[in-house]
């Protein structure tokens, strides 16, 4: 699994930025290149845990974006999986953050179930030199909680030390 003081993947991915037919865009870790970043990732879409964590992060996108910060939610599901489960669910409607198609990410992170393949609870805060600065994994939705992230990501910025693992 990949931690902290690693650097994160080049990545190319699908990703669902809206819910309209236009809203299916490919992203790659170059959107990302020298910027402050949050990367989470949750098991499946339409469960009923996974949109409490999603509405969270939308609450707090304005502290994130404060910190000039982006974030990035995914899962295994694909692109227009998350489009139907953001068109369904009306908390996650609004969402101002891209949910990506992590399939191959997920790998490269190592942070797939063994059994089902679908993503553990995970969040990244990854900073502008691609370095991996805080790594949370876990089965809990606290574990990817939006709240730790966004102070972790104060506190990564302001000491300009490597967050510690936990």
């Amino acid at each position: 699994m990949l931690t902290v003081g690693d650097s994160f993947p080049q990545f190319t991915a699908q990703a669902c930025v809206g819910t309209g037919k236009d809203d299916i865009k490919l992203l790659s870790s170059k959107d990302y290149a020298g910027k402050w970043a949050v990367f989470f990732f949750y098991p499946k879409d339409f469960t009923f845990v996974c949109p409490t964590e999603l509405a969270e992060f939308n609450k707090q996108l304005k502290a994130f974006k404060d910190r000039d910060t982006s974030v990035v939610g995914g899962s295994t599901d694909n692109e227009w999986s998350h489009m139907m489960w953001r068109r369904s669910h009306a908390d996650l409607k609004d969402l101002g953050y891209p949910l990506i198609a992590a399939q191959i990410l997920a790998a490269d992170l190592g942070i797939l179930e063994k059994t089902e393949g679908y993503c553990l609870r995970a969040t990244f805060i990854v900073d502008p030199q691609t370095s991996t600065r805080v790594a949370w994994v876990g089965t809990s939705p606290r574990c990817s909680a939006c709240s730790t992230p966004c102070r972790a990501t104060s506190s990564a910025r302001a000491t300009g030390r490597r967050a510690t693992r936990t």
